[in-house]
């Protein structure tokens, strides 16, 4: 799967174990994965999460109040095994044959209780407004290029993250 990811999705990856080991967590949960994807900087989820005004140090006060700090073992946690497969299905429901920034905020909200969904809840941001950002945002780009008479796949060159 992870062959699918660009490169600001495998980032976002490399982002939310640096959070995880600055905060000194087992593993690497959903609330590190929204903090890497606020991290990265660039593409939809980064500009989707701005425009909703998540702030980086609120939100990664939130994930470390959520969290026992342990040493070792970066794993996975099972949640974001969760998220990253749900990205999976995220990308190919829009038929896109990579799994951008904007496929991994979509699998990470999948579950309303997911310490990512309680993160943006407790900081104002209700999770179904950016999923339904994301996709209001995908649809848009689709009907541009559908406009410009460019085939199905093109909607992704516009991404900033192409």
């Amino acid at each position: 799967m992870f062959e699918r990811f660009t490169d600001q999705a495998r980032n976002v990856l490399v982002q939310a174990r640096s959070e995880a080991v600055a905060l000194r967590h087992r593993r690497i949960g959903g609330g590190h994965l929204l903090l890497g994807l606020v991290r990265e900087g660039n593409g939809l989820a980064a500009d989707t999460l701005a425009s909703l005004g998540l702030n980086h140090e609120a939100a990664r006060t939130e994930v470390a109040r959520r969290s026992w700090p342990r040493r070792n073992h970066r794993r996975l946690a099972p949640e974001t095994k969760k998220a990253l497969e749900g990205s999976l299905y995220a990308a190919l429901e829009r038929e896109h044959t990579f799994i951008g920034t904007e496929h991994l905020l979509l699998g990470l909200l999948l579950e309303e209780h997911d310490a990512a969904s309680r993160v943006l809840r407790n900081l104002g941001i209700p999770p179904e407004d950016v999923v339904q950002r994301v996709h209001r945002t995908l649809d848009e780009l689709a009907e541009h290029t559908r406009d410009h008479g460019r085939d199905r796949a093109s909607p992704l060159r516009l991404m900033p993250e192409q």
